[in-house]
C-alpha cells in the first residue's frame, strides 16, 4: 500500500486572522436580490442536471498553471537500481525512483542520453534492448513488458521514467519528481470536473484519473482523418491564441497547439507501466501491417479518449452541453460524430494516460524547434530579445522552484573550471519554451535533424563535459555500495566509473558502454 502522504501535494491553507473587523452587513435589499439570485441560479443547476462537462468548460476556460512548488516529497524518494536489495537508505516509507531507457542499439543518441542523466544526478539508467523490425514503438512495448515479467521485484509503487534513445535531461531529477505530482494533481482536478464520478466498492471516485504521462506532439503520426490516435484526442489546454493568429492553422504544424501523443518519453509508477506494457504489446502483436509512422502507443490513447467521450455525451445534457460550447474559449473535447470503434467486450480501454500539453515536464522538438530558446535568464538583453522575437506582450520570468535547486556544479569534484562552481541556474543557458512559458527538464529530440551537433552544443553543460565526466567519476563509489548523488535527498548506484544497468542488472562502465563514442559527445 502506497503512503498517500508521499504524495499529498495540497499546500497548507492559511490561518484565519482573528483579529480582522467584523464587515458591515450589505442592505436589506440587496441581500434579498442577492439570495434570490442564488436561488435562481442552484434551481436551473438541479432542474437541468448540473452536466460535469458545463462545470469543466465553466472552469477551465484558460490554461491551467501547474500547483505551487512544495517540497515534501523530496525526502520520500531515493534512488537506487530496480533489483537493489531493501536498505537502510530506503526505508518502508521512501519510494524508489528508476530511469529505464530503451533503444535497439547502444549508439552515439543512446549514449548522449546516458551522459545527460549522470550529468543531472539521476539514477544511472537500466538499458532494455529492442529489435527494431519495422515499427519501433511495438518492439520497444514488447521489450518493456518482457523487461516486467522477468524482474519480479520492480516495485509497483516506484515512480519510473522511460526514455528513448532520443532523450535529453537538462535539469535534476526533483524538478520531474516535483511536476509530476503537480500536473497529476490539476489534471485530476479537471477530469473530476468535465467526467464526474461514479461509485465504486461503496464509495464515490473520480470516474477517470491521470497515472501515466506522455510528451505532446504538434502534429499526428498519420494522415488518416479517421485514425482515432488523430481525430479523438482532446485538444491542448493551451490558449487559443497561443500563436496569434496563425494558432492550430499553420499547414506545416509548426503554430498547432501541441495535442498528439509522443511516444519517446512516459513516466508512471511501476504498477501502471507495467500493466500498460502488457496491454500494449498484447494488443498490437499481431498488428504487423500497422504503418511504421502510426504508434501503437497513440492508438490505445486514441481508443481511451473516443470511449471517455462516449461516456461524457451520455452522461450530459445536450443543451448543457451546447451552452459550455458557446462559454468555454477553447474546444475541449473532439467531435468523434465521423469516427468508429469496434468495441470490444471485456476489452480495458482506459488506463490513466494523459499528456503534457504545457511542456511543464517534456519539450518535444519535432515540429517545435522554432518554439524553442535557449535563454541565461541573467542575461536581460537576451531575455528581451527572445521576448521581441515571438511577440511577447508578457513579462516572461524564471520560475522560483528553479531558484531553490542546489546550485549546478554543487558535490562534483571538478578539477578545473573552479570558476563555475558558484553559478546558478540562472547564469546557464537553458531551453525554454517562451509560448508556454515553460523550462522543461526534459528534451525529446529528434536525431534526424540536421543540426542535431549544434543542438548538443547548445546544452549548459556541453562547454564542462571534460571536466563533468572526471567529476562524477571521481565522485561515484562502487557499483554495490549506494551513494549520494549530487543533488539532496536523492540516492543513485554507479560503478567506479559511470555507466547503466542491463535489463537483467548486470553493471556496464561507461568505457565498456560509450567510451567508443566519446570523442563524438565532446
Amino acid at each position: 500500500m502506497v503512503d498517500r502522504n508521499v504524495y499529498n501535494l495540497e499546500p497548507l491553507l492559511p490561518e484565519p486572522n482573528v483579529h480582522q473587523p467584523r464587515p458591515k452587513k450589505l442592505p436589506r435589499s440587496f441581500r434579498s436580490r442577492l439570495l434570490w439570485l442564488t436561488f435562481g441560479v442552484v434551481a436551473f443547476i438541479l432542474t437541468f442536471g448540473g452536466s460535469p462537462g458545463v462545470l469543466h468548460a465553466l472552469s477551465t476556460t484558460r490554461h491551467l498553471r501547474p500547483s505551487s512548488y512544495t517540497n515534501k516529497w523530496q525526502s520520500q524518494i531515493i534512488q537506487i537500481p530496480f533489483n537493489a536489495p531493501q536498505t537502510a537508505a530506503s526505508s518502508e516509507h521512501q519510494q524508489r525512483f528508476h530511469v529505464l531507457v530503451t533503444t535497439p542499439e547502444i549508439n552515439p543518441a543512446t549514449c548522449r542520453t546516458v551522459l545527460t542523466t549522470a550529468i543531472l544526478g539521476y539514477e544511472a539508467p537500466t538499458i532494455i534492448s529492442f529489435q527494431d523490425k519495422g515499427n519501433k514503438d511495438i518492439e520497444r512495448t514488447s521489450s518493456l513488458k518482457k523487461f516486467f515479467k522477468e524482474q519480479a521485484s520492480f516495485s509497483d509503487n516506484a515512480l519510473t521514467l522511460l526514455l528513448d534513445e532520443e532523450t535529453w535531461v537538462q535539469l535534476p531529477p526533483e524538478v520531474v519528481v516535483e511536476r509530476f505530482f503537480n500536473l497529476e494533481k490539476d489534471t485530476n482536478t479537471t477530469l473530476r470536473r468535465k467526467y464526474g464520478t461514479k461509485v465504486s466498492m461503496n464509495s464515490t471516485k473520480a470516474r477517470y484519473s491521470q497515472r501515466l504521462l506522455f510528451g505532446a506532439d504538434k502534429q499526428c503520426s498519420s494522415d488518416d482523418s479517421s485514425d482515432l490516435a488523430c481525430s479523438a484526442v482532446p485538444y491542448s489546454n493551451l490558449p487559443s491564441d497561443s500563436w496569434s493568429l496563425g494558432t492550430d492553422s499553420d499547414l506545416a504544424n509548426h503554430h498547432n497547439r501541441p495535442r498528439w501523443l509522443n511516444s519517446g518519453t512516459l513516466l508512471g509508477r511501476g504498477r501502471d507501466l507495467k500493466s500498460f506494457a502488457e496491454y500494449a504489446s498484447d494488443r498490437f502483436s499481431e498488428s504487423r501491417a500497422l504503418s511504421k509512422d502510426v504508434s501503437p502507443l497513440a492508438s490505445v490513447f486514441g481508443e481511451q479518449e473516443y470511449m471517455r467521450e462516449i461516456v461524457r455525451q451520455n452522461t450530459t445534457s445536450g443543451w448543457l452541453d451546447w451552452l459550455a460550447s458557446k462559454v468555454s474559449t477553447s474546444a475541449s473535447s473532439p467531435n468523434i460524430t465521423n469516427l468508429h470503434l469496434d468495441i470490444v467486450n471485456g476489452r480495458e480501454y482506459e488506463h490513466g494516460i494523459g499528456l503534457d500539453y504545457s511542456s511543464q515536464l517534456v519539450q518535444t522538438m519535432e515540429h517545435a524547434r522554432e518554439d524553442v530558446e535557449w535563454l541565461a535568464w541573467n542575461d536581460s538583453f537576451v531575455v528581451e530579445r527572445v521576448k521581441a522575437d515571438h511577440g511577447m506582450p508578457y513579462q516572461i520570468e524564471f520560475p522560483q522552484s528553479l531558484r531553490r535547486l542546489s546550485k549546478p556544479f554543487t558535490g562534483l569534484k571538478l578539477k578545473d573550471e573552479t570558476f563555475r562552481m558558484e553559478a546558478s541556474w540562472q547564469d546557464l543557458s537553458l531551453a525554454m519554451n517562451p509560448y508556454s512559458q515553460s523550462i522543461s527538464p526534459i528534451l525529446q529530440v529528434d536525431t534526424s535533424l540536421d543540426d542535431i551537433q549544434q543542438l548538443w552544443k547548445r546544452m549548459w553543460f556541453y562547454p564542462y563535459l571534460g571536466s563533468l565526466l572526471q567529476g562524477i567519476r571521481r565522485t561515484a563509489e562502487t557499483a554495490h555500495v549506494p551513494a549520494t548523488s549530487t543533488h539532496e535527498h536523492f540516492i543513485w548506484m554507479g560503478g567506479k566509473e559511470m555507466g547503466a544497468w542491463t535489463a537483467e542488472g548486470r553493471w556496464v562502465p561507461w568505457k565498456e558502454l560509450c567510451g567508443k563514442y566519446e570523442k563524438d559527445l565532446l
